[in-house]
């Protein structure tokens, strides 16, 4: 096509052009526009010539390699306890009053020493906290102490909602709180980590005088917006329906740490952070176990760990990181190998010798 004049009446393409600084002199507004159209404009266009490709390469495999070795090293001095199974020597007690149902002990080992922090899960197997009706099942303006609240707002926590025992002046149509199945089915064994004396017989309870030191705190499992945001309490009779006892329930940590729904069907959950140094030895650990698991077929068990910069034992992600460095540098050496023994000759690094293809190749279509 012929090139359009250069000076000719701005158009509104033009305008637009040089407002965002494509074409900034006014003289040669009408052939940059004319460029522009014709996506012809100055640009930068990468080429991946071998040298480029094989230098890519050879930096990414410097940057993967020293941090799997990193993750690596550090796993060997992070520690993960096996899962201590418990639901079968310690069957859920459901028709005991939750403050006194009766404790169930036995004992775990730590082989090596411990420095704190160390954090002390429960864990549980097969159940679906993933599920769409399960995850859906909540109110957040709830659980943040809003009041009153929208039906739109509380009809996400069905079928666990309502309950005529609760209606009253404040709470006329007896609004659970919290409402929905996250809430209704918290976990609620209760834990206690004594270190086992060697005159102390290893059934004998443990007693929270004898406890580890923390291990009665709640400080620390949670997570700080979740705390000063998320879960906060309600107004009381008659400004609202929370009680004071829904307002503990609401903002204790454990809750907001059950909350946090797991995204697979065995998942653990932090319980405890103990804050002093373990030395290894047998513990006596005493469960008041009163979440039933065996409904579902589901398994309770409990695990001890300590974290590092990166988080908590994971030989995976130091391996993918060793194996995507080495691989890598052995694509690096590769392509290194074929330019050596097998060079040829690249158009890319010669884009007027590809324009001039182009075009010999246009006028042979014509002409055909």
């Amino acid at each position: 096509p012929t090139q359009p004049p250069t000076h000719r009446r701005p158009s509104a393409e033009m305008k637009i052009m040089n407002c965002c600084g494509v074409c900034g002199d006014p003289e040669t507004a009408g052939t940059c526009a004319y460029n522009f159209r014709q996506q012809e404009s100055w640009s930068v266009t990468p080429t991946l010539v071998p040298r480029c490709v094989i230098l890519i390469f050879s930096i990414l495999g410097l940057f993967f390699l020293p941090i799997g070795a990193a993750i690596l090293a550090e796993n060997s001095k992070l520690y993960q306890s096996a899962r201590t199974r418990y639901d079968l020597t310690c069957p859920a007690d459901t028709a005991t009053n939750a403050s006194s149902a009766p404790a169930c002990t036995f004992t775990v080992d730590i082989p090596t020493d411990l420095s704190a922090p160390i954090y002390f899960y429960y864990g549980i197997e097969n159940m679906f906290q993933n599920a769409r009706k399960y995850v859906s099942s909540v109110s957040y303006p709830q659980l943040a102490g809003t009041w009153p609240l929208a039906s739109s707002a509380l009809g996400t926590c069905s079928p666990v909602l309502y309950d005529p025992l609760l209606e009253s002046d404040s709470n006329p149509e007896g609004v659970i709180i919290p409402c929905g199945l996250q809430a209704f089915s918290t976990f609620n064994d209760s834990f206690r980590l004594c270190p086992t004396e060697p005159s102390t017989p290893s059934t004998r309870p443990c007693t929270t005088p004898n406890m580890v030191t923390g291990f009665d705190s709640i400080d620390g499992i949670a997570w700080d917006s979740d705390i000063e945001k998320k879960f906060l309490p309600g107004p009381t009779p008659p400004a609202g329906p929370w009680t004071v006892e829904d307002n503990d329930f609401i903002t204790n940590p454990q809750f907001m740490v059950w909350m946090r729904v797991a995204p697979f069907t065995g998942f653990v959950k932090l319980h405890r952070v103990i804050t002093e140094d373990l030395p290894a030895g047998t513990y006596t650990l005493s469960v008041d176990s009163r979440y039933p698991v065996a409904s579902f077929d589901g398994e309770k068990f409990v695990q001890f760990m300590t974290t590092g910069w990166y988080g908590r034992k994971n030989n995976f992600l130091g391996g993918l990181y060793v194996a995507t460095g080495a691989l890598c540098w052995g694509l690096a050496a590769a392509f290194l190998i074929l330019h050596k023994v097998k060079p040829r000759p690249s158009a890319a690094v010669e884009p007027g010798r590809i324009k001039a293809m182009l075009i010999d190749a246009t006028v042979d279509d014509d002409d055909f």
